[in-house]
């Protein structure tokens, strides 16, 4: 009797011992799978870096006022190269007349203020009256809106031509800067609604 169960104690330690070494087995294969499935996903592991930032005020045009216009204009030294338009010396045209200015930030406002005072050729004619003020200048998206003081209306000829060149001498003195592409005028604030015969209650593209 008691070398059965001696055999039987024997046996189930066997049973026991296998049982135990096919869990280790299993255990190990597990763990052996599960690395190499990691292994493969490696190469598809994408690492972001901590602390990385993208500015998004680098990434859009913000408005622009008068002193942050965009233009290349030339020049050297301590001043830079505008193109003014004024009225040839039949009042039939408009002519381009170069000039240089003191470098500065509001370029639009000083270039504008040039316009008004004058041609320096003595061919050429003013185009806008001299009383003229320019009250405030603006860029954004691509539209520079300039308002004048009601001089430029009560003082300017009535002749319809002569109000062209007017007009026209403002938006392509304007549009030669790269961030101008339309001018909107006003007086004293308010949106006109025809200079010229010509409808100016929203933008104003150049004349080519």
């Amino acid at each position: 009797m008691n070398s059965v169960k001696t055999l039987m104690i024997i046996v189930f330690s066997l049973v026991l011992l296998v049982c135990l070494a096919g869990c280790g087995l299993i255990d190990n294969l597990q763990s052996f799978k599960d690395s190499g499935d990691t292994e493969e996903q490696e190469p598809d592991e994408v690492i972001i870096e901590e602390g990385l930032t993208v500015d998004p005020g680098d990434a859009t045009e913000p408005e622009q006022s008068d002193d942050e216009t965009a233009s290349q204009v030339t020049g050297s030294g301590d001043s830079r190269e505008v193109v003014l338009y004024f009225a040839n010396s039949e009042g039939t045209s408009l002519e381009g007349e170069t000039r240089a200015i003191a470098k500065q930030d509001g370029i639009a406002r000083a270039t504008i203020n040039e316009l008004i005072a004058g041609p320096s050729d003595a061919d050429l004619s003013p185009t806008l009256p001299a009383s003229t003020i320019l009250e405030d200048i603006n860029i954004a998206d691509g539209v520079c809106t300039v308002d004048f003081s009601s001089d430029l209306l009560t003082d300017l000829s009535s002749d319809q031509e002569a109000q062209m060149l007017a007009l026209y001498s403002i938006v392509n003195t304007l549009t030669q800067f790269d961030s101008v592409d339309y001018v909107r005028i006003l007086v004293n604030g308010q949106a006109l609604d025809t200079m010229a015969g010509v409808d100016v209650s929203t933008v104003i593209a150049p004349l080519n």
